[in-house]
């Protein structure tokens, strides 16, 4: 696939301006020509994905515009193992699934075993025949209940009652931090006067504080 950026033009640019249009972050209008502003669009978009925001649009960032076109209920959802199902409404429906007490593991917006197998769970628990298909009966159910799991955020309490299962202290174990980087030969990048060795170091001086004080 080709990469788009700030002054390409084409059809290709002009799909890619209205996916940012559908999405709230161009205002309405057709043009093929990739400008300041929609460059801005496509930096904010990357920003708030998760990916390097560079303003270039390359396979990782249209993808991405791709899952994110997708709103919960807009299409028939299942896992499918040879081609597994990505977008925002699946992301959606993991969190519902979670606010409701069925773990599917973490919102990654990926419908995997663990969706699956949580689906199936809500379905059987409403009533509904439970064949891992989210439809427009399912998505009917699942906005009649209220959310069950108070107190904070769902997937954030199901994560540290894991982690409190498995903890084990730091007692009697051997911790190893390594800084990385370091000396007049190797300060790492450097940017306005900030080093990165030295903040490495300073993190690396904080853990190693929290651990001796445990």
């Amino acid at each position: 696939m080709s990469t788009f950026q700030r002054g390409d033009t084409g059809p290709a640019v002009a799909e890619i301006r209205d996916r940012l249009v559908r999405l709230g972050l161009l205002p309405h209008g057709h043009s093929e020509t990739f400008d300041d502003h929609m460059d801005a669009a496509v930096r904010h978009f990357q920003q708030e994905s998760g990916i390097t925001a560079d303003g270039i649009v390359g396979p990782a960032t249209f993808r991405r515009l791709e899952e994110a076109r997708w709103q919960l209920g807009d299409r028939l959802l299942t896992f499918q193992p040879s081609h597994l199902l990505t977008g925002d409404d699946i992301a959606e429906l993991q969190r519902r699934l979670i606010e409701l007490g069925f773990d599917c593991g973490r919102v990654d917006g990926v419908f995997g075993k663990a969706t699956d197998k949580a689906l199936r769970e809500f379905q059987r628990n409403v009533g509904l025949q439970a064949d891992g298909v989210f439809g427009p009966a399912t998505l009917k159910a699942i906005q009649q209940l209220k959310r069950a799991v108070v107190g904070g955020r769902p997937q954030r309490l199901r994560e540290d009652h894991l982690m409190e299962s498995t903890r084990t202290g730091v007692a009697d174990k051997v911790v190893v931090l390594d800084p990385g980087h370091g000396g007049p030969q190797d300060p790492g990048c450097s940017c306005e006067g900030v080093v990165e060795s030295e903040i490495v170091l300073d993190i690396a001086s904080r853990v190693e504080g929290r651990l001796a004080a445990l």
